[in-house]
């Protein structure tokens, strides 16, 4: 089994990311595709062969997806035409309910943390991952033992990673250990990834009553954000966010609250009755 050794100082810097990136997750879903994925994949793989069917693609090297898996946190689409192909079909329609759902599985695991501490956190990572005081254990991984040295642990929670979690040492980060921990959806968080589309159609209708971005905006504004972070979310500037921001709180769609000299933007009761939605999560 593989072992990961911690000491204090790994537990104070241990810490929980919104999620893996869409490189990483792209070669994922590819090695999920090939493997048979399970039942709560069933929509997602029908989808898929659809779009396969109507749009065969250049398949990327088995080079390009093992250099993916490592590319974690890496932003935008891949740089591979084959594995940026792959990410076109496979991930990118449900690119944004991903992020809310793994934003709520975030919320979460940091509200364990905060009530039990960071040894909680690592007690209910995975079934298949078990914390022995000092040492987390992963019985289904090949033998190896990595020691964290004051380094800390990066935990990144994946959609469609297969096996239990990956463990990786970026060679562009010596400094750091990432543990990329699949965090597949239960029955009903499923159905609602797999609607992804769906749920496009109703931004479309929304899209051309305000504008496309503004209403992007509106729907990613369900989680309370900060400009910066609503700008990284919509792939714009700062100052374009703030823009779209300034219109919508006019509106009455979202409200603004500053702390010290950050701007936290929340969808009102208004905004969630337009995009159809009754439920408010954390930001990432």
């Amino acid at each position: 089994m593989q072992r990961i050794h911690f000491t204090v100082q790994d537990l104070a810097r241990t810490r929980l990311g919104p999620g893996c990136g869409p490189v990483a997750e792209t070669a994922y879903a590819l090695d999920l595709l090939q493997q048979g994925p399970p039942p709560v994949f069933r929509g997602w793989r029908e989808q898929v062969s659809r779009r396969l069917h109507n749009w065969p693609w250049p398949r990327p090297t088995a080079a390009a997806t093992r250099a993916g898996r490592a590319l974690v946190d890496r932003a935008g689409p891949p740089d591979d035409p084959g594995l940026r192909r792959a990410w076109q079909l496979l991930v990118a329609p449900y690119w944004k309910s991903m992020a809310d759902y793994l934003g709520t599985v975030r919320e979460a695991r940091l509200r364990a943390a905060i009530g039990g501490g960071v040894e909680l956190l690592l007690t209910t990572l995975h079934p298949d991952i078990i914390w022995r005081p000092p040492v987390l254990e992963f019985p289904l991984l090949p033998d190896r033992e990595i020691h964290l040295r004051g380094r800390g642990l990066a935990i990144r929670p994946a959609v469609f990673l297969g096996g239990p979690a990956s463990i990786l040492l970026p060679a562009e980060q010596p400094d750091s250990v990432v543990l990329v921990v699949a965090t597949p959806p239960d029955a009903a968080q499923a159905d609602w990834l797999w609607a992804a589309e769906e749920h496009e159609d109703g931004l479309d209708r929304l899209g051309a009553l305000v504008g496309a971005t503004r209403a992007a905006a509106l729907k990613a504004l369900t989680a309370t954000c900060t400009t910066a972070q609503l700008a990284q979310r919509l792939g714009i500037t700062s100052a374009g966010a703030s823009q779209h921001a300034t219109v919508l709180r006019r509106s009455g769609l979202i409200t603004t609250q500053r702390v010290r000299n950050t701007a936290l933007h929340t969808v009102t009761p208004l905004g969630l009755a337009l995009l159809g939605s009754s439920e408010l999560v954390s930001c990432p």
